[in-house]
This record gives structure tokens, sequence and C-alpha cells, in this order.
């Protein structure tokens, strides 16, 4: 099974971990479904998605993610105060610079090379929001 592993310890940051092998279609069906629940519920979350050594999402994936970011803030605005994207390579953060303009939104979306940098400006996010 390659699932994603969630982690809420740093709530209202909430962590995902991406698998190292390709989803299947049911797979990344359930991880969409997830992430749709958490943005529906909450009033202000954060979002960290670890995508380290994870296999590629592939064009339609990208697509259906961009989708829940999208419909995420439209529905509420300050409710997703941020993503954070962690990826090796320069090239995979330039993908998801691609990813954050096809959502087409103003949500605060950016990838990152360590976590570290990562939760840093998620905890930026979830400040400024508070004001």
């Amino acid at each position: 099974m390659a699932v994603p592993v969630y982690d809420t310890s740093r709530w209202p940051i909430f962590q995902a971990r991406m698998p190292t092998e390709p989803m299947l279609e049911h797979e990344f069906a359930d991880h969409v479904e997830r992430l749709i629940r958490l943005f529906a519920t909450e009033k202000r979350v954060a979002l960290l998605i670890d995508a380290r050594g994870a296999h590629p999402l592939n064009a339609v994936q990208r697509s259906a993610i961009a989708a829940v970011y999208r419909k995420a803030f439209e529905r509420e605005p300050h409710g997703v105060v941020g993503v954070a994207v962690v990826l090796s390579s320069a090239v995979e953060r330039g993908i998801m610079t691609a990813i954050r303009w096809a959502s087409r939104t103003n949500l605060e979306a950016y990838a990152f090379a360590t976590p570290e940098a990562a939760i840093a400006w998620l905890q930026e996010q979830l400040a400024a929001t508070q004001r």
C-alpha cells in the first residue's frame, strides 16, 4: 500500500508525508478526500506536505490537488492559511509552483527544501492570520 502518513502533532499544522511508491487510484482518491474533509471542517489550518522522495504525481493528480486547493480557498479564504510542500529538488519545487499557478487562487502555497523552513513559514502564516 502506498498511502500518506498523517501527523497532527503540530496542530493547526497538518502534516502529510507522501509515499515513495505510486499511489493507486483509490489511495490517491482517499488522500484527496482527507484534504477536502480537513479544509471543510477546520476554520484555520496550515498544511505541510512532505514529498521528499515521493513518487511524482501525474498530470491528473496534480490537477485534482489544484482543484482541492481552489475549492477550499473559495469556500473559506481565511481557513487555509498556507500550504507548504517540502521537495528534494529545484525541478520538483518548480512543478509545485506550476500547481499553485494552475489553482488560480490567492492561496499561499510554496515549496521548500526542508521541513524546518516549511514549518517556520507556516507558523508565520498562522501568526499573521491571528491579528
